[in-house]
């Protein structure tokens, strides 16, 4: 009967024939080797030992047992790739409970589909997806609780802290561990059920892979495939069991993939064959030390020998190892042995499985070189498909649908597939699914769908369509609504600036601890020096005075998540306050001192603090609001002796009973980092009145890490002197007090601008470094009174909050000859800092993607990812992008997308080296006749007119065209300036689209918020008073 026709892998592993659960296993390998590191997190630098894995994810099997789950009960995991995905993957298989595990890009469609087919009684969510999860959970009524990764996953944790767990017995042949999702080839996707023994088995042919290649012991093995795939969720068990580091990326990108090889020194890989023909070809590889890889595996879909022999060239790498499987094998059935591989071949029948390949009309048994359909026997094979029997024939083999043969040496090739199914990145993508969906679109008379080959992806999937009688449908309207493929396309121009060799956390678990550990390191060095008193502050000064008043905080009964209010001028009593704020995990929220009492009334009671510290230049308007807060229960006085009542609180007399104290002794309570506020900011308020940003003490620990790791942020060496003259009340001036802290560097504080202040303290501190804004710019380059002072001292100079054109960047280098550089960069309140700084010499350009930073420009109507010089919507991602808006979640869903991207509402392009250019604000971006003007653009060339002091530019309604441009200028003192010369100087120098056709309004200043923004809804009421 052809039995002689069976190939045999040999007898299964010697590792194979323990007893007991999977769960069982993974304990007790994790337990060999508790100092280890097991699990590194390659965005933050989080590193766990296999001790902390274990201790985890042992928190997560109480925790859902003291929710009463059974073994019976299923589990599944909704998310991205992330730490918290691990534990709660091994806690679950600890418990005994069968995991299933959904691509976080399903629609609520698919969502509903596998939850229903499922029916899990718990779920795990990422941020990103909880809402789809919760909609369709409603819906079917299925699992009992859903717990989110963030904040509900760690109250979650912190109410089980027992870190021992003991699983119960389980039959390993027949219960099931994993529940992973087939494409299915003949509608929605199946569940493949993977058995404990399914699993065992594939870590048992693990350790003899690992004998057979000689390869090193505690491998450092890179995570890139999504967890929900069989190759990354059974890689990963396989990982932590066999004493591998395992780097876990949480999704693709280029550089982070590239960067986390070069940095953590990764040796093994698993990929799919888009990522080699990446390796290959992409020219970016070669900008990175890859001589660490040792081995590569490649499987999903097949590997031309072409792109193998490519990357094994570039790359000098000794195995690159084919195979075969699919998620009904549990990873892969063929496998080629590392050493002289056939070009084609996919491998050798692994330990302990057998194979034969027969004629798909009939079933003969066919022998070498007879090509069949390939079917598979053994360990590996799974239980079989959630709810359906027909998965495995009656002598239990397993049907591939796949036509292959074998040599004489009995080494397998890969013909062509019987399925239909298109291999997209290692996805499996069923065209009768996408039909399906195709099919529901009223339009849609009929539909097909196939894949077309790809160099790149493996396949495409393109769809054949039918529109109904009389009906128009575009191609952008079917793939926008129905698919997940859409989700799943590539982003070829996402860019990450690399990861930092500094530890986010530090050792630290507050960010108050952080910064006392910084403030310590430099003992009697100056830290502060008010500019107009010349009194100076030296670190371990403002370590007692803060921790002194942290005390003082501590007993009048400010804690844990009380806001505490700042309104003041740039002062050493700001930082003091907020650092106590910060030590205690309280939040301080930063207030413009120049709020009118409307703005005030708004923020005060959008932030309800318990306390508040102001100053006498804005004591008048606190005292009108202050009434209408009942939050409010301490205004303290800032700067004065006298008290205006007795309701007041003086700043000095919070000192006096607290002098004994020990700045030593004190220690910040931990919390935990990602979910934390430290800070509230407000936003500029462009659309409406100001929102507060929320920034927590991982954002901030995330900007200090940075500035550790570029020791060189403004060009100047330990101990220089900075100027702090940006609002202090504003992120970025708020940021360089802390940065002048982490780095040892004096802050020279001013209150305000004043030309001759300005200049005199700079000559008079010998000031090296200063962060300024493109007003204070456009002051250095053309006020006459520059020239009356030596700024020789100046040797860099930091640009942000708002665009800086190249012609002014010029006019400061040649007048400042010993300035060496002048550093621009771009970021905004809600990425806590600067996504983006030059450090080149290109003038105009705001730099590269700042370490720790994911950037992308899209398509402000699709959304889709663009390419060099295409102009688009800056996106930003990373842990420095806020929590969210306090208490408006519309107006947070609406800036941060369900993938954590930062949607900026700036638009910019980049150039091939990978620079980036600001060009405007969407909103304003002037509409001419079909063109898009951007004002800074028009701005930029009027400032190049030496008559002019300043200018703003905005758009008209205009019946005709839209919109026409408009200008707003403020001359130089004595120049003689008219309309029609200004209009002339654009004019021969930009395309009409860009000219005047507004006209020219002459002020007396530019109205600017206190970051220097031009604020043009104030021009905006000009233009409309004129019109009364």
């Amino acid at each position: 009967m052809g039995t002689d026709l069976i190939i045999s892998g040999g007898p299964e592993p010697v590792e194979l024939l323990q007893d007991g659960s999977l769960g069982e296993m993974m304990i007790k390998e994790l337990k060999l080797r508790p100092s280890n590191i097991g699990l590194i997190d390659p965005v933050s630098g989080r590193e766990l030992t296999y001790r902390q894995i274990l201790q985890y994810s042992c928190r997560v099997a109480n925790g859902l047992r003291a929710l009463g789950l059974r073994k019976t009960d299923t589990v599944a995991i909704v998310s991205e790739n992330c730490l918290e995905y691990c534990f709660a993957m091994f806690g679950t298989i600890f418990v005994g409970a069968p995991l299933a595990q959904f691509n976080p890009a399903y629609l609520e469609g698919e969502l509903e589909h596998a939850i229903n087919m499922t029916k899990p009684k718990i779920i795990f969510v990422s941020t990103g997806v909880a809402n789809r999860v919760e909609s369709v959970n409603r819906k079917l009524k299925c699992a009992q609780k859903l717990i989110v990764f963030g904040s509900s996953f760690n109250d979650f944790l912190n109410q089980n802290t027992r870190e021992e767990f003991t699983p119960d017995p389980v039959s390993k042949n027949d219960h099931v561990a994993l529940i992973l999702l087939s494409s299915g080839t003949t509608g929605l996707p199946k569940g493949v059920q993977l058995t404990h023994a399914n699993i065992m088995a594939t870590i048992a042919h693990s350790k003899e892979s690992a004998k057979l290649l000689d390869l090193p012991d505690q491998l450092v093995a890179l995570a890139v495939t999504p967890l929900f795939h069989v190759l990354a969720s059974v890689g990963l068990i396989n990982m932590v069991t066999n004493n591998c580091r395992c780097v876990l990326m949480p999704k693709f990108n280029a550089h982070l993939f590239l960067d986390s090889i070069q940095k953590y020194k990764v040796n093994l890989m698993s990929v799919v064959p888009p990522l080699m023909v990446f390796l290959a070809k992409h020219p970016m590889v070669d900008n990175y030390d890859l001589s660490s890889l040792m081995t590569l595996f490649c499987g999903a879909a097949p590997l031309s020998r072409e792109i193998e022999d490519q990357v094994r060239e570039r790359l000098g790498i000794a195995f690159v190892r084919q195979g075969y499987g699919m998620t009904e094998t549990t990873y892969a059935m063929l496998m080629q042995t590392g050493f002289e591989n056939k070009s084609g071949c996919v491998g050798k029948v692994r330990m302990g499985q057998l194979a034969k390949v027969v004629d798909p009309e009939t079933g003969k048994i066919l022998g070498p070189n007879q090509r069949g359909e390939l079917c598979f026997k053994g360990s590996l094979i799974m239980k079989g498909y959630v709810g359906r029997e027909e998965a495995i024939d009656s002598e239990g083999w397993l049907h591939t649908g796949d036509i292959g043969y074998y040599d004489e040496d009995e080494d397998f090739f890969i013909v062509d597939r019987i399925k239909e199914l298109i291999k997209y990145k290692g996805f499996q993508v069923a065209p009768a699914e996408l039909e399906a969906i195709l099919l529901k679109h009223p339009k849609v008379k009929d539909a097909a769908v196939i894949g077309i080959p790809d160099e790149r992806v493996g396949e495409l999937a393109t769809g054949f369509v039918v529109a109904e009688m009389g009906e128009k449908i575009t191609e952008r309207e079917l793939i926008k609504e129905n698919t997940v493929m859409a989700a799943q396309t590539e982003e070829q121009y996402v860019f990450y600036g690399g990861s930092t060799d500094e530890s986010v956390e530090d050792g630290c678990r507050s960010l108050g601890e952080l910064i006392l550990k910084r403030m310590r390191t430099n003992g009697d060095d100056v830290a502060f020096i008010d500019g107009i008193t010349g009194q100076e502050t030296t670190f371990s000064d403002m370590l007692e005075q803060s921790v002194r008043l942290a005390n003082r905080f501590h007993r009048v009964g400010i804690k844990k998540n009380y806001v505490v209010a700042i309104m003041c001028e740039n002062r050493i009593e700001l930082a003091l306050v907020s650092l106590a704020t910060i030590y205690l995990n309280a939040i301080p929220i930063l207030l413009n001192p120049s709020y009118t009492p409307t703005e005030l009334e708004h923020v005060l009671k959008l932030a309800k603090p318990r306390a508040i510290f102001v100053s006498s230049i804005a004591l008048k308007t606190l005292l009108t609001v202050a009434p209408a807060i009942p939050s409010l229960k301490m205004i303290t006085l800032l700067g004065s002796k006298e008290k205006p009542n007795n309701k007041i609180t003086l700043f000095s007399e919070l000192f006096d009973r607290n002098k004994l104290k020990s700045a030593r002794a004190f220690t910040p309570q931990p919390v935990n980092l990602r979910e934390q506020v430290a800070l509230m900011v407000l936003s500029s308020g462009t659309t409406g009145l100001p929102k507060a940003v929320q920034l927590t003490h991982f954002n901030i620990m995330s900007v200090m890490a940075y500035i550790r790791q570029d020791a060189k942020t403004f060009g100047l060496p330990a101990n220089s002197r900075v100027l702090g003259l940006l609002p202090f009340f504003h992120i970025y001036g708020y940021m360089m007090v802390l940065s002048s802290f982490c780095n040892g560097r004096t802050m020279v504080s001013l209150p305000k601008f004043e030309p001759d202040l300005f200049l005199s303290t700079i000559q008079k501190y010998e000031i090296m470094g200063a962060a300024l804004v493109p007003p204070l710019m456009v002051f250095l380059a053309k006020h006459p009174l520059v020239d009356k002072y030596d700024l020789s001292c100046l040797r860099a100079i930091s640009c942000g909050a708002a665009p800086l054109s190249k012609e002014v960047e010029e006019m400061v280098l040649k007048r400042l000859p010993n300035l060496l550089m002048i550093r621009t960069g771009y970021g905004m309140s809600e990425c806590s800092l600067g996504a983006l700084t030059r450090n080149s010499d290109k003038a105009g350009s705001v730099g590269q993607v700042n370490r720790m930073f994911w950037i992308k420009i899209v398509d402000t109507e699709s959304g889709k990812t663009l390419g060099p010089h295409q102009v688009g919507e800056i996106c930003v991602k990373g842990p420095m992008v806020m929590k969210g808006y306090l208490d408006n979640e519309k107006e947070t869903r609406s800036i941060i997308d369900r993938d954590g991207w930062l949607h900026t509402g700036d638009t910019g392009y980049f150039d091939e080296d990978h620079d980036f250019y600001i060009v405007d604000r969407i909103k304003d971006l002037i509409k001419y006749k079909g063109f898009q003007v951007a004002p800074a653009e028009v701005e930029a060339v009027l400032l190049t007119n030496a008559k002019i002091k300043d200018v703003a530019v905005i758009g008209l309604p205009d019946e005709a065209s839209g919109e026409v441009p408009i200008a707003f200028v403020v001359t130089q003192p004595d120049a003689q300036l008219s309309e029609a010369e200004v209009k002339a100087w654009v004019a021969d120098r930009l395309s009409r689209q860009k000219h005047l056709h507004g006209g020219v309004r002459f002020v007396a200043e530019i109205p600017k918020t206190a970051s220097g923004k031009i604020l043009k809804r104030e021009l905006r009421k000009l233009v409309n008073k004129s019109k009364l």
